[in-house]
């Protein structure tokens, strides 16, 4: 199944403990894989983006570990309880660390908009990459169980085949494509050949445990 998500298909959420905003892009429970939906967690995973104006604490979520990386802004430091604090000093290069632990985020140089992925470690795993549309073809393997493709709002426009289709991702666009097995091929955007240059599209993967 494959679904195109605008920017109008995006639900913003306050945050869980009620010192900011969530843009929600895809969200899923345990009960939609058929597993028994849980008390003790709110989703089995959910991909997100916030704007972060200010330092402070980051909400606990009880049994998920936490994908995140800038996507815009000059960065953010994360104490993070009984470990090195985790330097997030660049866009597109995502930190791991456990939702359930405390965590003070820290901005180095105003506020930035970073991209969340969050999944129920018990029965699912999530990773997440960054690639790039450019000059060179990729071919990107599907995990079989759910592909989520992001295009940035500051990044170019993301071309993809697969198959006989084709599907175009406009800035701020994303792709949800569920038990989808084989291969996509990632081409570049007109723009993006005619100026000789790159632009990241996120590719996050996540299976059942």
């Amino acid at each position: 199944m494959k679904q195109h998500l605008r920017v109008a298909d995006y639900k913003n959420m306050p945050w869980k403990n009620g010192l900011g905003t969530t843009v929600e892009l895809a969200v899923a429970s345990h009960s939609s894989v058929g597993l028994p939906d849980r008390d003790d967690s709110p989703f089995l995973w959910r991909i997100s983006i916030a704007s972060v104006a200010q330092d402070g604490p980051f909400s606990c979520f009880p049994h998920i570990d936490r994908s995140l990386m800038i996507l815009e802004g000059k960065g953010m430091v994360l104490a993070v309880a009984g470990q090195e604090n985790l330097k997030l000093e660049e866009p597109f290069h995502p930190v791991k660390f456990a939702g359930d632990i405390a965590v003070e985020s820290q901005l180095t140089g105003g506020p930035i908009t970073d991209f969340n992925v969050m999944a129920d470690r018990r029965y699912a795993r999530a990773k997440v990459a960054v690639l790039q549309s450019g000059l060179e073809k990729q071919e990107i393997e599907l995990s079989g169980g759910t592909d989520f493709f992001h295009v940035p709002a500051n990044a170019s426009a993301a071309i993809f085949v697969a198959g006989d289709q084709n599907f175009r991702l406009a800035a701020g666009e994303s792709c949800h494509l569920t038990g989808e097995n084989g291969r996509v091929f990632l081409v570049s955007d007109e723009t993006v050949a005619k100026e000789k240059t790159s632009s990241p599209v996120i590719h996050v993967a996540i299976g059942l445990v």
